[in-house]
């Protein structure tokens, strides 16, 4: 279903500042949504400070499917149109033992970039979001419109994600020390 919204495998951190009014922004606009799922992520000192600042802000009704679980929560804005707290597998309050979490400049736009960012984001061994997620692609209703594209097993910079086992959260698998 084109109107679903699958958000995993994602890294928010540091997503703060005057001019942003949500982490996450739930609007349909011109199409309304259908299900959505944000599952498997990792958010982290995440303090929106334009007026009506939230969490989830939700612009359009939700469908009644909404479900989010399997996300570490640490540190951030406590307000929120959609609560963010119960999840049967979430993990609240816990350091995700990140090894040099800050804030990137975008200056410079580049792959060397990117991998020296997601470096930073890197979960160390001790992280309780190592083993915390679940395989995102055997999930019921993943899309797969186009399995090549849509049925991919691996993180930001193309290492694999285990099959059928549980994933890593966040945008990285650990890679070892």
């Amino acid at each position: 279903n084109a109107a679903d919204v699958w958000v995993y495998g994602n890294t928010f951190y540091g997503n703060s500042g005057d001019n942003l009014r949500a982490v996450i922004m739930l609007r349909g606009n011109q199409h309304p949504l259908g299900r959505v799922r944000i599952m498997g992520n990792i958010f982290q000192n995440n303090h929106p400070r334009k007026a009506g600042e939230t969490f989830f802000w939700v612009r359009t009704p939700l469908a009644p499917d909404f479900e989010h679980d399997y996300n570490l929560y640490m540190n951030n804005i406590a307000h929120t149109e959609t609560p963010y707290v119960g999840e049967a597998h979430g993990i609240y309050d816990m350091d995700p033992s990140f090894t040099d979490p800050k804030i990137p400049g975008t200056e410079v736009r580049t792959t060397a970039r990117i991998e020296e960012i997601a470096g930073d984001f890197a979960l160390m061994r001790e992280s309780p979001g190592r083993g915390a997620g679940i395989d995102m692609v055997g999930v019921e209703g993943h899309p797969n419109w186009r399995p090549s594209d849509t049925d991919r097993r691996w993180d930001l910079v193309g290492r694999p994600r285990p099959t059928n086992q549980p994933w890593d959260l966040g945008a990285l698998e650990f890679a070892g020390d």
